[in-house]
């Protein structure tokens, strides 16, 4: 089964990228880049409206409607996708980055186009690729040792579902699989690089391969035999010491990009681990909860990525912000960061709840671990806010939000608490 949205969208990504190759300018390859993100976004909005009003039976316009087995994907991929290209700094993000961005968003469409499992690892493998060459074009020095993670993740993933799919082999290959997640992800501990990464790489690249590695690799393999509880336990193992010492790692960080890669990696292993907790199966909580962290945590790194810009390299050691200065940019930044933690009201706190329950009776001490993870994430959160929004009266005339990028933020912050309005 095809389904038809996704393959328009994701030719139209790459069009869009052969067509930015042709633009000189920087400037010109943004604005293009931002102006297409928000025409992907109304045309989500469109089929979402039609469908939620039942106009998708009618078999006249029955095709306008993106229709898909995963509720608002192209709602959520259009959403991540602008605030990557809307805080995206002209000073590290040239014409290439911006092509590979929506190389990679292309290549994610055309993995949620089929069923076909041969077509979504061949999308898989398209989506990392232009990630991890655009990063060795960028700094061929510093993409060494994570170019390298990524390619034998590559191969044990290759390797894996060729002993679950013609050798028949389910639990080697499964073992395999969840070993090329742990690898490729960033996971204790191979951690080291995949921060690197993040920290290195141009921002809009890194921190949008890394919220929608984790969703993209998990629903690349929904055929699983995780039945075998030791290689479930030892996955979940990882997740869990992955989110909590990822966390940790975060909060004693005194350089502001290094703990927010600290924070994505986090966030990561939170969500691997309630994969898991599911059996690699996809619910409308897991999607939840995968929808809710990306957003927030993309708009709040963006958020932070903003005042590195305008500041120069964030120093953590004491407050060093007015947030009267800044105010659109301070209460973005709040409630972005509020959101990404799962804060009351916002969109993913129910769906963490439930599936935290539901974890407790698999791995009630692991459990445990990633609740611990989430708390001090909460605290990181609330110190980053103020050790950057506080702690300075005096006014150095610091440009508060763009209208691109307040258009992006407010977008994103109306998404994560109005959707919480909604029954899913």
């Amino acid at each position: 089964m095809f389904y038809f949205s996704h393959i328009v969208i994701g030719t139209a990504l790459l069009l869009a990228a052969l067509y930015l190759q042709t633009l000189k300018e920087i400037p010109a390859a943004k604005k293009f880049s931002v102006t297409f993100s928000w025409l992907l976004l109304l045309v989500a909005i469109v089929s979402v409206v039609l469908n939620q009003l039942g106009i998708s039976n009618i078999p006249a316009v029955k095709w306008l409607v993106l229709s898909n087995q995963l509720p608002f994907l192209e709602f959520f991929l259009s959403i991540v996708l602008i605030i990557a290209l809307s805080f995206a700094s002209l000073k590290n993000h040239s014409v290439k980055v911006f092509g590979a961005i929506f190389v990679l968003m292309a290549c994610t469409h055309f993995l949620f186009a089929t069923e076909v499992l041969a077509i979504k690892l061949l999308a898989n493998i398209g989506g990392t690729l232009a990630v991890v060459l655009c990063f060795r074009a960028y700094d061929k020095q510093e993409s060494r040792i994570f170019s390298l993670y990524q390619y034998l993740g590559l191969l044990l993933l290759i390797a894996g579902l060729c002993l679950i799919k013609i050798a028949h082999l389910p639990e080697v290959g499964t073992g395999l699989v969840l070993l090329s997640i742990i690898v490729r992800q960033g996971m204790f501990p191979f951690n080291s690089a995949y921060t690197h990464f993040l920290e290195k790489a141009p921002f809009s690249l890194g921190f949008l391969f890394g919220i929608l590695h984790v969703g993209t690799l998990g629903f690349l393999i929904t055929e699983l035999n995780t039945d075998n509880s030791m290689l479930a336990y030892g996955f979940a193992i990882g997740a869990s010491i992955t989110s909590l010492l990822a966390s940790l790692m975060a909060f004693v960080q005194l350089k502001g990009r290094r703990s927010l890669s600290y924070l994505l990696l986090s966030q990561s292993g939170f969500i691997a681990f309630v994969w898991i907790s599911t059996n690699a199966r996809i619910s409308t909580d897991l999607l939840l909860i995968w929808y809710s962290i990306s957003i927030a945590t993309l708009g709040f790194a963006a958020m932070l990525y903003s005042v590195e810009m305008r500041r120069g390299h964030l120093n953590l050691n004491s407050g060093s912000g007015n947030y009267a200065h800044t105010p659109k940019m301070a209460l973005a930044c709040l409630l972005l960061g509020f959101a990404s933690v799962g804060f009351p009201l916002t969109l993913g706190f129910s769906a963490i709840e439930d599936l935290l329950e539901q974890s407790f009776l698999l791995f009630p001490v692991l459990s445990v671990l990633c609740v611990l993870a989430l708390a001090i994430n909460s605290i990181n959160v609330l110190r980053l806010f103020f050790l950057l929004f506080t702690g300075q009266r005096k006014n150095t005339y610091e440009p508060d939000l763009t209208r691109g990028e307040n258009m992006a933020a407010m977008f994103s912050i109306a998404v994560l608490f109005l959707g919480a309005l909604i029954q899913y």
